[in-house]
């Protein structure tokens, strides 16, 4: 969920930027079975200049129904490189 979460901010970065993640908060709902896939998908909820703030959920899909295993929820921090 944190590699997905890095992964939306990475495109709104400039090539001198890095997201660094200094808060995350992880809701977990109930268990994937053995042999299920999950699908983890991100949102880019806000870009400012030095923050960015991520939700993320997964989502196991059977047959009939879809339910969420898991949110996240991350505020990174834009930091140049040198």
């Amino acid at each position: 969920m944190e590699l997905a979460g890095y992964l939306v901010v990475l495109p709104t970065l400039e090539a001198s930027e890095h997201a660094v993640t200094h808060a995350i908060s992880t809701q977990y709902l109930r268990p994937a079975r053995a042999g299920e896939q999950v699908e983890v998908v991100a949102a880019l909820d806000k870009r400012a200049r030095t923050l960015a703030f991520v939700s993320v959920v997964s989502t196991v899909h059977a047959a009939d129904d879809a339910r969420v295993v898991a949110r996240t929820q991350i505020t990174k921090t834009i930091v140049g490189v040198s």
